[in-house]
C-alpha cells in the first residue's frame, strides 16, 4: 500500500498502516525522545505493542490489552484512490522473469490476446477492494466498468457518501453494492439532494451498510438513495428501532440486523409494516427478550427468521413466534428457556410445538424425530403447564390421552404420524395416498406416479389444492416437503390435499 499523505491527521481517523493493519488515531503530536509528529493509533484486531504508554508516559488509552501503536505520520495512508487499489490488487504477475518449480526453471508466456484481456481492468465483472486504503475516485478517470455487477468496498476508508456516489458513477451497471465497516459521515449532509443522486443508485439491489455508523434517522434516507433494493443489511449499526415513517418499501425480502441494540421486538411494529414482503429477517445477537403476542400480523410474509444468541427465558417467546404461519426455517437460542425437572430436552419441546416449520435451529427433522418429540412432549409435560397448554391439547386430538402409557413402553408403541389424506390426479385417473406433511413431493409422486402407470419424470408441475390454498409447483422444488408449499396446522387430519398433476 502506498500511503497517501494529508496534512495533519486527527484525532478519530480511521487509517491504515504500510502493514494493511487497520486502526483509530487515538493521538496526534510529538513524544519523549523522538522527533516531530507521531499518531498513537489504536488498532482495530491485529495486535499491537502498548496500552497508548511510551516511556512511562500516558499519551493515550486503548479499549484492549496492547493493541496500540506509535507511528509516524509518513507510515500512514489516510486514503486512496480507488484506480490505484484496483492496479494494486489485479495488475498481471510479472512472468518475464524464470520461476523455479521443483529445482527446474520454468518461464510462463501468455498469448497476447489473453494478455490484453488481463490488463482490461474495465472488463472486470466483480470488484473486491476489501480491507484497502480506498476513499474515492479520481475525477480525471473517465473510463466506466460497464460490466461491473458487484463492488465490494468493506472496511475500506471511506467516509463520505458523496464520494462514494462518486466511485458509483463509474459503475452504472452494479447490483450489489458492500461498504461494510467503513467510518461513513452522517448521511444527513447529502439529504438535500438524493433525488439528483438517485441516478447512480437506481441499479443497485443488495446494499450492506453495517458498521457505518448508521443510526435511527439515517435508515428512511439510505432506502430513499436507493430506491431498488430488495436485500438491505444494517448489521452493527447505532439503532434501535426502524424509523421509515409509514412509506412502503414493497421490493425489500430480505433485512439484516444482527447485533443492533433491539430489546424488544414489538418497536420494530411500525417499520416493518412498511416492509410488507419481507421474507427473511436476521437479528442475531440484539440483546433481545421480549416478542410481542401479535408479532405475525406485521410478517406476513416472512418464511426465514434468525434470532440466534437472543435472551430468551420464556416459552411464551415460542408461542409468539410459530404464530407466522409462513415460516420455513426457525433459528433461537432455547439453551435458557426453563426445563422442567421430568421435562424433554428443549430442542424436543421446541419441535413438538412448531409441526408446520420444516428447519429448526439449522436442522430439518425427520418424520420419526418429530413422532418422538411430540410423544415425549405429550406423555411428560403436565397439563397444568400454562405455557404448553395449546400445544398439548393439539397432540391429544392426534395421538390420545399418553399419561398412563409407562416410560418402557414408547419404543414398542405404535404411534400416528399425523397423516394427511392426498388425491393425487391426472386427468380421469385418481389414486389416494396417506403421508405425514414432512413428505417431499419427489417422493409422494413416485408413489403415485406407479399407481396410476404414469412416469415421474415428464411431470413439469402440479397444482395443490389446500383448505384455502392453492399452489403452484414446478418440478425444480419437487425435493420439498409439503409443509413448506402449504400451511399445514398441527397435521390437520380432517382436510384432504389435493395434487392434480399438470403436463
Amino acid at each position: 500500500m502506498t500511503p497517501v499523505q494529508c496534512t495533519v491527521g486527527k484525532v478519530g481517523d480511521l487509517v491504515y498502516l504500510v502493514d494493511n493493519r487497520r486502526g483509530v488515531i487515538r493521538f496526534v503530536g510529538a513524544i519523549c525522545g523522538k522527533e516531530g509528529i507521531w499518531y498513537g493509533v489504536e488498532l482495530e484486531s491485529a495486535p499491537g505493542k502498548n496500552n497508548g504508554q511510551f516511556q512511562g508516559v500516558q499519551y493515550f488509552t486503548t479499549s484492549k490489552p496492547n493493541s496500540g501503536v506509535f507511528v509516524s505520520p509518513k507510515d500512514v495512508s489516510h486514503g486512496s484512490d480507488l484506480m490505484h487499489e484496483i492496479y494494486e490488487t489485479y495488475r498481471p504477475l510479472d512472468h518475464s522473469q524464470a520461476i523455479s518449480i521443483k529445482n527446474k526453471e520454468v518461464s510462463i508466456h501468455i498469448d497476447k490476446n489473453v494478455q490484453e484481456v488481463i490488463n482490461d481492468f474495465y472488463q472486470l465483472q466483480v470488484v473486491s477492494l476489501c480491507y484497502s486504503a480506498t476513499s474515492m475516485i479520481s475525477q480525471q478517470n473517465t473510463k466506466k466498468f460497464e460490466r461491473c455487477t458487484m463492488l465490494s468496498l468493506q472496511n475500506c476508508l471511506l467516509t463520505s457518501w458523496s464520494n462514494l456516489i462518486m466511485i458509483l458513477k463509474y459503475f452504472p451497471k452494479i447490483d450489489n453494492l458492500d461498504i461494510y465497516g467503513n467510518q461513513m459521515e452522517s448521511i444527513q449532509t447529502i439529504a438535500h439532494k438524493l433525488d439528483e443522486l438517485k441516478e447512480f443508485t437506481t441499479t443497485i439491489k443488495s446494499l450492506n451498510v453495517g458498521k457505518c455508523g448508521v443510526v435511527n434517522e439515517d435508515v428512511k434516507l439510505i432506502l430513499e438513495l436507493f430506491p431498488s433494493l430488495d436485500s438491505f443489511s444494517l448489521a452493527k449499526s447505532n439503532i434501535d428501532n426502524l424509523c421509515l415513517e409509514g412509506k412502503v418499501y414493497p421490493n425489500i425480502n430480505l433485512l439484516y440486523l444482527e447485533q443492533c441494540e433491539i430489546h424488544d421486538f414489538g418497536v420494530l411494529k411500525e417499520g416493518l409494516l412498511s416492509l410488507p414482503n419481507l421474507k427473511s429477517l436476521t437479528m442475531c445477537s440484539c440483546c433481545m427478550s421480549e416478542v410481542p403476542a401479535d408479532i405475525a400480523t406485521y410478517l406476513p410474509k416472512l418464511e426465514l427468521l434468525n434470532l440466534k444468541n437472543n435472551n430468551f427465558t420464556s416459552w411464551k417467546i415460542i408461542n409468539n413466534l410459530k404464530k407466522i404461519s409462513t415460516l420455513l426455517s426457525l433459528h433461537v437460542d432455547i439453551s435458557e428457556l426453563p426445563k422442567g425437572e421430568n421435562l424433554p430436552d428443549n430442542f424436543e419441546i421446541l419441535l413438538a410445538k412448531c409441526p408446520h416449520i420444516p428447519k429448526l435451529n439449522n436442522m430439518f427433522p425427520t418424520p420419526t424425530q418429530r413422532q418422538k418429540a411430540e410423544y415425549t412432549f405429550l406423555r411428560e409435560v403436565s397439563p397444568e403447564e400454562v405455557d404448553h397448554r395449546e400445544d398439548r391439547d393439539r397432540l391429544v386430538k392426534i395421538y390420545g390421552a399418553t399419561e398412563t402409557i409407562k416410560r418402557n413402553e414408547l419404543d414398542a408403541s405404535k404411534m400416528k404420524l399425523g397423516l394427511l389424506k392426498i388425491i393425487v390426479k391426472e386427468g380421469e385417473q385418481w389414486c389416494q395416498l396417506n403421508v405425514p406433511p414432512t413428505a417431499t413431493l419427489k417422493i409422494l409422486l413416485t408413489t403415485a406416479c406407479r399407481m396410476l402407470k404414469l412416469q415421474r419424470n415428464k411431470i413439469e408441475s402440479v397444482h395443490l389444492a389446500f383448505n384455502t390454498q392453492d399452489v403452484d409447483v414446478t418440478k425444480d422444488k419437487f425435493n420439498h416437503a409439503l409443509n413448506t408449499h402449504l400451511y399445514i396446522n398441527g397435521y390437520d387430519l380432517e382436510n384432504t390435499l389435493t395434487i392434480q398433476i399438470l403436463k
